[in-house]
Parts: C-alpha cells; sequence; structure tokens
C-alpha cells in the first residue's frame, strides 16, 4: 500500500465511524515486532501530525490458518473496539463482507493507481470492500555459489530444476552434506500449499480450476500432470517433512545451507542477506519455472 492510500484509508474510516470532529484513536492492525516495524512507524508519525488522532497498532498472527479464526471470533462477539483497519486475505473478502465498510465512494478513484486485477480482486458485489495492501508472488530462490560450482544455470522448466537439483543433490550428499536437498516447498496443509499448488497448475497451463464463466475446469491433463509432477518430488529431491513446512520453517532450512532450490515470497530475500545470514551474497531469485516450453512463469 502507498502512504497516501493508507492515510486516505485512516481518514475514510474515522469520517465513517468515528466523525472528524473530535480527536479518537484508531486501531490499525500492523506488525510493528517484524520487518514492517518501520513502516508502522512511518504510517503513525504521519497519520498523527495530518490529523488530531491517534494511531493504535493491534498484532495478530502472522500464519493465516490462525488467524481467520481469530477474526472470525472477533466478528461474532460483535467487538467494535478490538480493531478498526486490518489486513486480510482477498479470497477472505467475501466471507468478511458483512462485517466490513463500503468503501467505494472513497476510494473509487484510486483505482488507477493499482494493478488492475488486485484492484478488481477487492470489489464485493459491485462495492470496494478493501484497497490493495500489497501483491507478492512465489519466486524461485537459488544457491548462486552451488549453481556456479556445478558450472549450471537457473532452471527455465520444472523438468530443467529437477535435473539439475537431481545432479547436485546427489554430489553435496558424497561429499558430506549428507541432509542436502534439492528443492524445498510449503507442503504444510495451510494457504501457502493452496499457492504453492496453484502456481504448479498454471506453470503448466492447467487454467484457473474455477473459470470467470464459472466452469470447473480442475479435472484436466495439464493440471493433473503438475499435481503428479509435484508429488514425485517428495523424498526424491524434496524432503518428506516438507509435508509440514510453512514459509518460515522452509526458510530455517534454506538457511542453513541445506538445500539448493526454494520457492518462497519475495521477502525472504531480505532475510538471505542479513549481516548474521550464512547465505549473504549467494542467494539467487528468479521467476518459478514454467511446467514445459509452452508452459508459463506463474
Amino acid at each position: 500500500m502507498m502512504t497516501r492510500e493508507a492515510l486516505t484509508l485512516l481518514s475514510v474510516l474515522l469520517t465513517g465511524t468515528l466523525g472528524m470532529a473530535r480527536a479518537d484513536t484508531l486501531k490499525m492492525e500492523c506488525d510493528t515486532r517484524g520487518p514492517n516495524s518501520a513502516y508502522c512507524e512511518y504510517i503513525k508519525q504521519r497519520f498523527e501530525a495530518e490529523t488530531p488522532h491517534q494511531l493504535q497498532f493491534v498484532s495478530l498472527p502472522t500464519s493465516t490458518t490462525e488467524k481467520w479464526p481469530l477474526l472470525q471470533q472477533v466478528f461474532i462477539a460483535r467487538d467494535g473496539y478490538a480493531l478498526d483497519l486490518l489486513l486480510v486475505d482477498t479470497i477472505w473478502l467475501g466471507l468478511l463482507d458483512p462485517h466490513l465498510l463500503d468503501l467505494t465512494a472513497q476510494v473509487r478513484d484510486m483505482a488507477p493507481d493499482f494493478i488492475p486485477s488486485a484492484w478488481q480482486s477487492n470489489i464485493v458485489h459491485g462495492r470496494i470492500k478493501a484497497i490493495p495492501d500489497s501483491v507478492t508472488a512465489g519466486m524461485l530462490y537459488y544457491r548462486q555459489d552451488l549453481l556456479e560450482k556445478y558450472d549450471e544455470q537457473p532452471p527455465q522448466t520444472w523438468t530443467e530444476l529437477e535435473r539439475i537439483a537431481r545432479r547436485i543433490q546427489a554430489a553435496e550428499r558424497a561429499s558430506g552434506h549428507p541432509q542436502f536437498w534439492g528443492l524445498l516447498i510449503q507442503g504444510k496443509l495451510s494457504e501457502a500449499l493452496t499457492c504453492n499448488a496453484l502456481e504448479w497448475v498454471a506453470s503448466h497451463q492447467g487454467g484457473s480450476l474455477v473459470e470467470d464463466d464459472g466452469r470447473i475446469s480442475a479435472n484436466n491433463p495439464r493440471a493433473a500432470k503438475a499435481l503428479d509432477t509435484a508429488a514425485g518430488w517428495i523424498g526424491s529431491i524434496t524432503p518428506t517433512s516438507a509435508l509440514e513446512y510453512t514459509e518460515e520453517s522452509a526458510l530455517a532450512l534454506f538457511q542453513k545451507g541445506d538445500a539448493l532450490f526454494m520457492r518462497h515470497w519475495p521477502d525472504a530475500y531480505l532475510q538471505t542477506q542479513e549481516a548474521n545470514s550464512l547465505l549473504r551474497g549467494k542467494v539467487g531469485v528468479v521467476p518459478l519455472p514454467r511446467g514445459e516450453q509452452q508452459g508459463q512463469h506463474a
């Protein structure tokens, strides 16, 4: 979310729920404990300097599987004092629709500032119920030093990735690194796994599972090939324990130097480059591989 949009939305909430006649406190979800702490403080300083109101931050679980039931409890309890401005996954908006303000009149002119598909995802039954905070995408992380050591290039297809992963995994294990793996994914039953699976299917041109016209397209050969391919990684180039991996656990193993490739979000790069990281200066990032030559980078 660009700063102007953040402040605009804060003002909209105050105008619509508290009124601008008196000073009040707005409760906003922002993770002051993590890498966004500086951003949170910047928003607070600007908001309180430009309005007569105060901003109080509320921290919620970063795990979507923990956060969703907590939000449900807040709304079921009709606790109007718990939270005013919150961050939600786009896919939750339909379920949260009854609890969210209609922002259409206040923010509709901001649409050109955003990626069209991201903006459209926040419209429920013709009403704008949120504005995009951030757009992220799965990326392929790789050990740049190891690809150079074995004279390999970052893979363009999943087939190339498998070949390179098997080769370097075998070589590293033979040279005294028995716990080395070729590829890490997020396989725990969670929204992270959903994202991984959608990327596999999309990279194989396997459709969108449910198309824009409502047609269910999940049962098709390309989608089946994508999922079969990923299933074949488990126990081969991907540890069986990856079926319990979240983003944090996959990154922790990668940070230890125990893997060649890793699927993750863009923010993981910052952590690999921290001063105390064993992989600082050794990590590259490229788009996720295509399913095949006529596939696409999801």
